[in-house]
């Protein structure tokens, strides 16, 4: 068995399951007017997608028990195949709603169940290979940047979505036909078998008498509503309020996910030098302020500026909650009670994906981004009184 091989095979599956996330987005403009969609039912689109995701991150620590995390990675490409393929012809708002939700499954079950993978089969460069496999998704911007030209050469969105399950299909297929080569065992976790009720109810014990589980999921859910809701409405607020063309929009789009990465590394310096809150002190400030001038401004200098704080921050942020949670949290809790971290900041995200869309359409695009620039601000409030200090 070659791990780098099977390393290529995670990463072509991870990208597919991550571009339904970064591409529909920028379809969302097609799809509201196709079904003659308001932006808060475009909005409850992503949300199910979201909701999708947090549904398939909490049934991943009970089926990689079942089954393997191998196994759990090919059911979970299986479900991102059905889901876009269904999306790709959903004849309805509704049916295209249930599609999403399974996209949004697939992708939920693939994403730990992947990284878990790659930290066992690399565990003398476990920080250097889960650095490089998260970079996938800010990467996939500029696949979904493509798909979405392709949207315009072939005229309809839906062959966007019909791509994305093609190009899953065939990873699964290579994936499937490796692994039969290479005969690699399901790889299981080391924990006892867990039936659903006894999950849960550790998930409840656990999460519960967990102070530091309990501030940061506090904490999480306004950063949940806030990236969220500015990812979904990101090119459409730069088409509808700035008077960018589409080609342009896409662009900066390609820029803004790309900024995710050195927003990363800036992060986890700020985290090392300064410790976890007064980092997160400094992310969400500088947010605020990107967000604000992003909204409020419109010359290109300031505007790009503003991108390019809010862009950079807002991937910081999980980084230095991830950071601070390691180092606090109980080793034997920590896989547990970060991956239900997770599931509420996907929730937040399914709230806050619909509920920008609302404020969008009862008060328009400056009003929706000022409150999401007010529920950045509770972040800071909740991280000044919440969050311990780093010892």
């Amino acid at each position: 068995m070659n791990k780098h091989h099977l390393f290529v095979l995670l990463s072509v599956l991870f990208f597919g399951a991550v571009l339904s996330f970064t591409a529909l987005p920028l379809f969302l403009l097609s799809i509201e007017q196709e079904f003659s969609l308001s932006h808060t039912m475009a909005g409850l689109l992503y949300g199910f997608l979201l909701g999708g995701s947090a549904v398939g991150r909490f049934l991943e620590g009970v089926l990689a028990d079942l089954w393997g995390k191998i196994r759990c990675v090919m059911g979970a490409a299986t479900s991102t195949v059905f889901g876009a393929l269904a999306l790709s012809g959903a004849p309805t708002y509704g049916v295209a709603l249930i599609a999403a939700a399974i996209l949004g499954v697939g992708n939920g079950l693939y994403v730990p169940a992947g990284y878990a993978l790659v930290s066992e089969f690399f565990p003398e460069r476990r920080g250097r290979m889960i650095g490089l496999y998260d970079s996938i998704f800010p990467i996939s911007g500029l696949g979904a940047v493509g798909l979405n030209r392709l949207r315009f050469t072939l005229g309809s969105w839906r062959y966007g979505t019909l791509i994305i399950s093609g190009f899953v299909g065939i990873g699964l297929l290579l994936f499937v036909l490796y692994l039969h080569a290479t005969n690699i065992p399901s790889v299981a976790t080391e924990r006892p078998m867990f039936s659903l009720r006894n999950q849960i109810a550790r998930i409840a014990h656990e999460g519960t008498t967990s102070p530091t589980f309990l501030r940061l999921s506090f904490l999480i859910i306004p950063v949940g509503i806030v990236t969220f809701g500015v990812l979904n409405f990101f090119t459409i607020f730069l088409i509808e309020v700035k008077g960018f063309t589409v080609e342009t929009a896409d662009i900066v789009y390609i820029v803004y996910m790309a900024l995710g990465i050195p927003g990363k590394l800036l992060a986890g310096w700020l985290a090392d030098r300064r410790g976890s809150r007064r980092a997160l002190l400094w992310i969400f400030s500088f947010e605020t302020i990107g967000l604000g001038l992003l909204t409020f401004v419109s010359p290109v200098v300031p505007l790009f500026v503003g991108i390019t704080f809010f862009a950079v921050m807002r991937s910081g942020v999980f980084t230095v909650v991830h950071t601070h949670m390691l180092s606090k949290l109980p080793q034997e809790s920590v896989d547990l009670l970060y991956g239900m971290f997770m599931v509420v900041l996907v929730l937040a995200g399914s709230v806050g994906s619909p509920l920008t869309g609302y404020l969008i359409d009862v008060a328009g695009f400056i009003t929706s981004f000022t409150v999401l620039i007010l529920i950045l601000l509770v972040a800071l409030f909740i991280t000044v009184f919440l969050v311990e200090p780093s010892p």
